[in-house]
Order: structure tokens, then sequence, then C-alpha cells
């Protein structure tokens, strides 16, 4: 066979050109290829474990450490006002109040004289002897008033309005209305704050939770009291659009360690001061003043706080994110210059991809279907987990003993130990607490099963284990809730949610004393199956908040510049075979592929 030298010349220039040419075509693809992995590689590498924002131009430091103190802050409220209103309503050992006749007669005496003495032996709260002094032929009438015991726990709600015997349904009534409250009004204090902003919402519902403190405290009368109590309970819970707020502003290598201390936070302090109240028996209308000390303190931390620049950048406002994100520089001790370089960047590849975002008006939780099935295993998920959080941790059904609760308080470090190295991991706050359920269900089913003899060690180790289990989902649900939808619906899923978890909190208690009986056995079968199926719905949320419409656009846009950069260096205009990603592109307020072109 001759050689290529041997070829007469124009047929040798003429395949040495083409040889050029597909050698050219080649290296390009693999240099294109190769320059998409590169980026792809960067993409991931800047990602957080759950795909959201990945980045701000303002940096990391003390701006976001202000934000955690006041989130915690408005967390801690909260939670101490919603165990203060539980304490405040619980009732008090009673009997009927002695006539002005007998009034200097010691108790123990009244009671032996006038209180008559039920089956099993016990003095009477409800009913009293009429004549008191008739011995055991006088007949027993019910209580006109009552006298408590305030040693134990000072003066309560019921004990300041005689919620006992034939008006304990007046407190009934009183827990009914603030749940209804709160289910119905969070989920649209959530919209208006997608709409109004987190900062505006957040910092009305604060001013307005300090009037509703001082009416509810100086309440004269119990309808007072209901209407006040409501108010303050929504007003209080709104304010967990601060902590949408902190997951906003924070970058990716530490928005999960701060969110998770947002809430870690209260969890200790809140039971300090619920300890404080307790030691001291203040009064229902003391207490409030604690509540009311921690709002004030929040007021005047709102002069540090500022609105989402991911919420004004989904809103259109860029003037104004613009000197949100310079104001945050300055605190991060960031150059304003690149700041304002970083954030018209931003301003820039949000342009871009617009095209690829459905409409505002289209959005919706139940309205879209790309975020339907999300929301409804969302709500499932809170419904579930919060029914058996009150029930174990909560104790609203099962009660522990000493040992299982300072067990369950020495594991928690422990426990949170090993698990953050998984939560760091792609979709390791979605993996951690489907896994959370299914130890649950599994220690639920084992405690169903096993007998239940008080001197066996499973009456330890399977409380302790369901209490820890139970912990980490209700740590990080209100973090994957956020992470799962756009900035322009995020307050409405995470109040959604808060409202699920109430209504989850007091379904399952009322399933349990009046569907289940009480029975612990029927009630750990019922929970064991419920938890199984929200471990297995949890695995089919998705990774993110992304589109899954708006990933295949991005990458397709961005598989078009490269394929045109790249095709402009090949010689003849040979046109490269496409090829589809498998992974999406960020879609928020982060990286971007225009901010990769430009070498950051």
């Amino acid at each position: 066979m001759q050689s290529r030298d041997s070829w007469p010349q124009p047929f040798k220039s003429l395949c040495n050109h083409l040889w050029n040419t597909s050698d050219s075509s080649a290296k390009s693809q693999r240099a294109k290829e190769a320059d998409l992995r590169s980026k792809e590689s960067e993409l991931h590498r800047r990602q957080s474990s759950d795909g959201a924002r990945v980045c701000v131009p303002f940096g990391d430091g003390a701006f976001q450490v202000r934000l955690l103190i006041v989130t915690a802050v408005a967390a801690s409220i909260a939670l101490t006002q919603a165990s203060l209103f539980r304490h405040s309503m619980r009732e008090l050992d009673h009997w009927c109040a002695r006539p002005p006749g007998f009034s200097n007669m010691s108790v123990a005496t009244w009671k032996a004289m006038a209180i008559p003495r039920d089956i099993d032996g016990n003095f009477s709260r409800c009913t009293v002897r009429e004549p008191p002094d008739g011995g055991a032929l006088a007949r027993a009438v019910p209580c006109a008033a009552w006298e408590f015991n305030l040693s134990d726990h000072g003066n309560t709600v019921v004990s300041e309005w005689n919620l006992v015997c034939q008006r304990s349904w007046l407190s009934d009534v009183a827990h009914v209305v603030v749940f209804s409250t709160n289910v119905l009004l969070l989920p649209l204090v959530g919209m208006a704050a997608d709409r109004a902003g987190r900062k505006t919402v957040a910092f009305v519902s604060n001013t307005g939770l300090l009037l509703t403190l001082v009416g509810c405290s100086i309440a004269s009368d119990f309808q007072t009291f209901v209407v006040t109590q409501a108010a303050v309970s929504v007003l209080s819970k709104s304010m967990a659009v601060l902590y949408v707020l902190l997951y906003e502003f924070t970058t990716a290598s530490r928005r999960l360690l701060y969110c998770f201390v947002a809430l870690v936070l209260p969890s200790v302090f809140g039971p300090l001061l619920l300890f404080f109240v307790d030691m001291f028996k203040l009064d229902w209308s003391l207490s409030q003043l604690v509540v009311t000390t921690l709002a004030l303190l929040l007021l005047a931390t709102f002069c540090v706080v500022e609105e989402s620049p991911t919420w004004l950048l989904a809103t259109h406002n860029l003037e104004e994110a613009e000197k949100v994100v310079c104001r945050a520089g300055s605190v991060n001790i960031v150059s304003q210059i690149e700041c304002r370089r970083q954030f018209r960047s931003e301003v820039e590849s949000y342009r871009r991809e617009q095209v690829d975002l459905p409409s505002d008006n289209t959005m919706g939780l139940f309205r879209s279907g790309w975020l339907r099935g999300r929301s409804f295993i969302l709500v499932f998920v809170w419904l579930v987990i919060s029914w058996a959080y009150s029930h174990h941790v909560e104790e609203r059904g099962a009660t522990s003993d000493t040992y299982v609760r300072s067990a369950t308080l020495i594991g928690l470090g422990p426990m949170f130990v090993v698990v953050w190295p998984v939560l760091e991991y792609d979709q390791g706050v979605k993996r951690a607490i489907s896994i959370s359920a299914l130890v649950f269900a599994a220690s639920s089913a084992v405690a169903f099963a096993v007998p239940t003899d008080e001197s066996s060690p499973w009456q330890t180790v399977l409380p302790v284990s369901m209490r820890l289990s139970l912990t980490l989902p209700v740590a990080f649900l209100f973090f994957l809730t956020i992470s799962l939808y756009p900035a322009i619906l995020r307050c409405e899923a995470t109040l959604l949610g808060y409202a699920c978890a109430i209504v989850g909190d007091n379904a399952g208690y009322m399933a349990f004393t009046r569907l289940l009986g009480r029975r612990q056995d029927a009630t750990l079968a019922v929970q064991s199956v419920l938890a199984a199926l929200a471990a297995v719905a949890v695995a089919y949320l998705p990774q993110d908040d992304r589109h899954d419409l708006s990933r295949r656009r991005s990458l397709a846009a961005l598989w078009r510049r490269s394929s045109i950069t790249s095709t402009k260096q090949i010689s003849g205009g040979a046109v490269c075979e496409r090829r589809t990603l498998p992974d999406p592109m960020p879609e928020q307020f982060s990286i971007r592929a225009g901010m990769l072109n430009d070498g950051r």
C-alpha cells in the first residue's frame, strides 16, 4: 500500500485538510465536554447539601450572626408562649368553696364535714353537702364556687375564672378558639410575608404581639382573655418568617449550621424560662411578662434586620436589593465594589433565566402542578411527626420517668455529632429525616410487640430511642420545607407546615383520647405504620426547589452557549452533537452559569 507522501499533491492536500478538520472537530468535542464537566463539578462543589442558593454577594460574617440571635429570640417567644398557655390552662386541685358562715374553718375540717366522698374514697371536687353540717343525711348538690390549691403552681386561668366541673367546657372553648385561629391565619400570614416582605410582617407581628400581651395580662373577663390569647398565639408563631430570612441570608457552607442553632437555642432557653416561672410560682398574668420582655428585646433588634435580597430580587425590587447587599457587605467588611459587581452579575443571570420560570400569578403550593405533589407529602409528614412528637416527647399521651428524660437529654448531643456528617452530603437533610422516621417506626413496633413488664430494660431503651429519633425530624422539617419552594412561596409553605404541626398535635391527642381510648398499644401500632409511610413519602420529595422544566432549559441554554463558542473554533463550520446533562443548574439567587463564564 502506498504511503501518503506518494499521493498526488492536490489529492494529498485535500486529504490533509479533511484529516485536520476531523481531528479538530474531535478535539473540540472532547474539550467542550471537559469544559462542561468542569463547570458541573464547580457547581457541585459550591452547592449546598439541599441544592438551594449557594452564595450571597456580601459574604459571611457578623451580619449572619446578628440575624441568628434575632431568629433564636423569636423562636424562644413562640416556644415559651405555647408552653405558658398550656401551663395556665392546667387544672389544679379544687373543692367547693366555704360559705361566709364557715370561712374561719380550716380546709381539712371543711372537707371532712361538708365534702362527700366518691366511690374511690376521694373527696368530691364538684359537689357539697346541703346543708354543709347536715352529715351523711344531707343531700349532695353541685358547687356554686370553688377553692383551689395554689401552693404548687400559683393562680392559673382555670382558678381565676373557675373553669372546672360544670364550667370545664369553657376551657375546651379556649383551646378550640386558639387552635382554629392558628390553623386559619398562619398560612395567610405566610402569604402576606411572601408579598409584603419578611421583615415587614415580622415587625408588624412583633408590635401586635406586644399590644396583645398587655391586653391579655390585664384581661378582666374570660372572653377578653380568649380573644387576646388567640391573637398572641398567632402573632408569636408568625415570626417564624425570620427563620426564612435567616435561611436566605446565609451561605451554603454555614446555612445548615445556622438554621440548626437557631432552633437548638430556644429548645434550651425556653425550658429555663419555664423553670423560672414554676420556681417563683408566677400567676398567669405575671407569666405574660416573660414573653413581653422577650418581645421588647426582639423589637429593639429590628434595627439590624434587613429585608431578604433574594425576595427583593424575586419581586423585581432591584434598587432596594442592591442597597441591602451593600449594607450587609459593610457589616461583613466586604468591598462595596465587589458587592455591587457580584450583585449585578446576579441580576443579569436572573434576567436571562426568567424565560424558564413560571409567572408569579400561576404559582401556588397546590395550584402549581410541579409543587402540588411535594406540598401534599409535606402536609402528611408534618401531621405524622408532630403527633408522634407531642405524644412521646411533650408527653401529651405517654409519660416517661426521670431516667428516660435524663437519658434523652444526654443522648441529644452525641446523636447530632454522629448525624452531622451525613447532613452535609447531597440531600443529607432529607435522608436524615427519612431514616429517623424509620427508626421511630421500628422502635414503636418493637415497643408494641415486647412485654410491658416494668423491670424490662426495653421500657427504658425504647422510649429513649423514640424520643431521640423524633427530635431530629422536628429540628430539620422547617429547613427541608424552605428548601423545596421558590422564594415567593417560602413563608407560606413554612407557616402552612407550622399550622399542620398544630393540627397533628391536637388531632393526634383527640384520636388518642377518644378513638383509641388512651390505649398505648393501639397508639404505638398506628404511629408505627404512619411513621413508616412518612419515611417513604420523604424519600419521594425532590432534591430542592428548582422546577424540572427550568432545570432542563437552563442546561440546554448552557449547552447552546458552549456549543456556539466551540463551533466557532472549528474550521469548516462543523457542528458537534449535543448531549443531555443529568444534573441541574441552580435556579435562584446563587452561582449562575454567567458567573462561571466570568471566571468566578
